[in-house]
């Protein structure tokens, strides 16, 4: 039987213990508890074809606990051999992201200091001679991507014409994780009038900042 002071210093120092974390949800529990199987964006993709190679633990918008993982799709096409799924252990659920699916895929966690996670996401396709790379800067509101920027970066050099010249564009963010936070998008354009001849180039570089808020 506890006498009354030390039952009350235990009470005391349990509330200054932190709350335990839920636990980082295994690969195939992931894998499980997907719920969108038939809205993935390639009918070559199933369990079996998901193979994660990142995952972060985030907060989403309502202060739940979430992961999102990095994953590649084996025998998908080439414009679907990457994507993103989110997983929510309180629900047991994860799901496929939809609209972020490409060549590439890769999670960079920008900001921790307001109540969702800011998180930065690359993806890619290409196709006729021309390559496309998106960046977004993104929280999760429940199940829902909210996208607070973007930026692309092309180039078309495969397709060559000569009536209109090829062209490539190549955008470059840095984010700022004051009060507000802003995002920096330099943009570096080059035109090549004649594809094959790179005297005919002619480049511009601009630079814009916007300030963001989540």
């Amino acid at each position: 039987m506890f006498n009354k002071p030390s039952y009350l210093s235990l009470l005391a120092l349990s509330t200054l213990l932190p709350v335990a974390q839920a636990a980082t949800p295994s690969d195939k529990q992931i894998v499980n508890w997907l719920t969108n199987k038939d809205k993935i964006v390639a009918e070559e993709v199933t369990n079996k074809s998901v193979h994660i190679v990142q995952t972060e633990a985030i907060t989403l918008q309502s202060g739940e606990q979430a992961y999102l993982s990095a994953v590649e799709y084996a025998d998908s096409g080439r414009n679907f051999s990457n994507g993103y799924i989110l997983t929510r252990p309180q629900l047991k659920q994860s799901q496929h992201l939809e609209d972020f699916a490409g060549q590439s895929s890769s999670i960079e966690v920008l900001s921790r200091q307001r109540k969702a996670t800011l998180l930065e996401l690359e993806s890619s396709g290409s196709g006729q001679g021309t390559v496309a790379t998106g960046v977004s800067l993104v929280t999760f509101n429940g199940w829902k991507p909210v996208v607070h920027y973007r930026s692309e970066s092309y180039d078309d050099f495969g397709y060559a014409s000569e009536t209109r010249g090829c062209t490539s564009i190549e955008a470059k963010l840095k984010f700022h994780d004051g009060n507000p936070a802003k995002v920096t998008e330099t943009i570096k354009t080059l035109h090549q009038k004649n594809c094959d001849n790179p005297k005919t180039a002619k480049t511009k570089t601009t630079t814009k900042s916007k300030t963001i808020t989540w």
